[in-house]
């Protein structure tokens, strides 16, 4: 958000952003067609969650977005093996469901 605080940024962690990762990386694992292993999504949902503190960053106004997308085909790939390319073209897809919807 614009202009948010620190004090702000860690409410919204686990208020918004934890339950949004959840989400986004359930809908990935199901784009790629792996199994919802709680434990997985679970890991990739609380790296996601942590990383969303780049919206504090002093950044060009997107880039957090980019920043976001890469970092979630990223972990997924670490935690699943699945390609990096397949991982990317699913946290796209999802991502712009998200904007869209």
């Amino acid at each position: 958000m614009f202009g948010e605080t620190l004090t702000e940024a860690l409410l919204a962690l686990p208020v918004q952003d934890l339950p949004e990762s959840i989400v986004m990386t359930m809908a990935v694992f199901a784009l790629l067609g792996l199994p919802l292993e709680w434990r997985k999504i679970a890991a990739v949902a609380l790296l996601q969650t942590v990383t969303n503190l780049v919206r504090l960053l002093p950044i060009a106004f997107g880039m957090h977005t980019v920043i976001l997308a890469i970092s979630l085909a990223i972990y997924t790939r670490l935690f699943t093996g699945a390609r990096f390319s397949r991982s990317f073209l699913a946290v796209i897809i999802c991502f712009f469901c998200h904007i869209y919807y």
